[in-house]
């Protein structure tokens, strides 16, 4: 039986796997925790046989560009991704998260995320909770969050939302929790 490679940092992320997205992740310095069986936080934690899905990935602050978070589409079972502190991250990265549906927490506070992003958000309808905070989004780009009707916490400190921006959380019927601006 060959032996499963291990990924480097430099080989190419889009072109890794399941199980060898949680090595790269924690070779990053992040943090990953797997369905159903919780937190790993070596490399040598990872089983090499049956099933492997991941449920949460946290990558604060690890330098991280857009290009790096195209494979976590392939995460069948990913509910979190918190990616706070990661300057290099853009509006492109946020398009691409859009895409994993199974999200129902993401942060992306302290990324270079504008309002243009925000509508590519209403595709993930399971979508919980949302960390902006340290951002330049605004009430425009609040305005145009109106599918996600399972939001329950949002997070906006330190944002440029202002008293009138924040009249458009009258669209979050289920709004529980706001961590508002500053």
């Amino acid at each position: 039986m060959p032996q499963q490679q291990r990924p480097t940092l430099q080989q190419p992320i889009d072109l890794l796997q399941e199980r060898q997205i949680a090595v790269w992740v924690l070779m990053k310095g992040g943090q990953i925790v797997r369905h159903p069986h919780g937190d790993i936080h070596r490399v040598e934690d990872i089983p090499k046989n049956g099933p492997f899905r991941v449920r949460s990935i946290s990558l604060v602050d690890r330098g991280l560009a857009d290009v790096d978070l195209l494979p976590f589409q392939r995460l069948s079972m990913i509910e979190t991704l918190i990616l706070s502190k990661n300057s290099r991250l853009t509006n492109r990265s946020l398009t691409e998260i859009s895409r994993i549906k199974t999200l129902k927490w993401l942060y992306v506070g302290g990324t270079q995320i504008t309002d243009d992003a925000l509508p590519s958000l209403n595709h993930l309808s399971e979508l919980e909770s949302l960390g902006l905070g340290k951002t330049v989004v605004s009430g425009n780009g609040l305005t145009t969050l109106v599918k996600l009707k399972s939001l329950r916490e949002l997070q906006l400190n330190e944002t440029r939302i202002s008293d009138g921006g924040l009249q458009s959380l009258k669209n979050f019927p289920s709004l529980l929790d706001l961590l508002p601006r500053n």
